[in-house]
């Protein structure tokens, strides 16, 4: 086993953060009381032996009391593993016509609209004109979603280093109206599906839908590409889930396995207390906990009587 350290961006901030190198995989260590093991780019790749992983786990005697690991989409194999479902955002890709038809008419009436509207969807590079327009997107408002955001106010040179990750499997879809970024999605493309890291659009433009039109370049792309599925990670709630179901995402359930390593883990899972407290939380309270969360930074960066965006979705892991 090697111990090396890694630069992360972790909910926005630039982390170094610990990594093992165990049987091919890099490893990561997370939580203080329960610690969990899994790997540091689980949307990126499966783990196809876990028998392997799990005993060179034990053997290099690791911190960890739990490993767990997931399947990246639907599959009829189970292994096992005391295992739970967890719900995921996908877009099934077929081909673009029968995702465009399987949209409700008022949808594509908002599709049609954006372009009527003067936006226009291209492939973009990641250059000094495209960074500029982004920051501008990004410091419309401290808060986004009812929480606050976490790409308000870096710098240029920050986003660079940041958005540039990933370079050789990722491009911008970017939204224009004349010569204006009004929106974009940092995709990533992986082996099984594609990967919206990044996903949002400017407040200012709310009326001219271009989060729509992105998601049909994106869709579009994907169909060009033969990939499957665009994920959008866990499955979202209130408005933000409204808006996915309404252009064509669906909730999937793809297994999610947690394995003892010690004594407490075990323990950790007979009374699970192996997830976080959030996770716990019944849909309708998180729902009403997000708007108290969101009246509160808002009266904090005095926002109220601001409107702020209840259409427009982000992503970023």
């Amino acid at each position: 086993m090697e111990t090396y350290q890694e630069v992360r961006y972790v909910a926005g901030r630039r982390r170094t953060t610990d990594v093992y190198a165990i049987s091919g995989k890099k490893i990561l260590m997370e939580g203080t009381f329960i610690k969990t093991a899994r790997l540091k780019d689980e949307y990126e790749s499966d783990v196809s032996e876990p028998d392997v992983l799990i005993q060179a786990l034990v053997d290099f005697k690791c911190r960890a009391d739990i490993f767990t690991f997931w399947d990246r989409v639907p599959t009829g194999t189970k292994h096992p593993y005391f295992c739970e479902p967890q719900i995921q955002a996908l877009l099934p890709v077929e081909s673009y016509e029968l995702w465009w038809r399987s949209l409700d008419r008022r949808v594509r009436k908002i599709v049609r609209r954006s372009v009527k509207r003067g936006v226009h969807v291209r492939i973009a590079k990641l250059d000094d004109n495209l960074l500029r327009g982004i920051k501008e997107i990004f410091d419309e408002s401290p808060v986004k979603r009812n929480k606050p955001f976490w790409h308000y106010n870096k710098s240029i040179d920050e986003l660079r280093i940041q958005l540039g990750q990933d370079s050789d499997i990722s491009e911008f879809i970017v939204a224009f109206y004349g010569g204006e970024v009004i929106g974009f999605i940092k995709m990533i493309y992986r082996d099984k599906f594609a990967d919206p890291v990044m996903f949002i659009a400017k407040m200012l433009h709310s009326r001219k839908y271009p989060s729509n039109l992105l998601i049909a370049k994106a869709v579009e792309r994907c169909a060009e590409k033969g990939l499957p599925f665009i994920h959008y990670s866990d499955w979202r709630i209130g408005t933000h889930g409204d808006f996915l179901r309404r252009n064509g995402f669906r909730k999937f359930k793809v297994n999610r396995y947690y394995v003892p390593l010690t004594g407490k883990g075990k323990l950790a899972l007979q009374l699970g207390i192996h997830k976080s407290i959030r996770s716990r939380i019944p849909e309708g309270a998180r729902i009403r906990l997000q708007k108290v969360r969101g009246t509160f930074y808002r009266l904090k960066f005095r926002l109220i009587g601001k409107k702020l965006d209840e259409i427009e979705s982000e992503v970023d892991r």
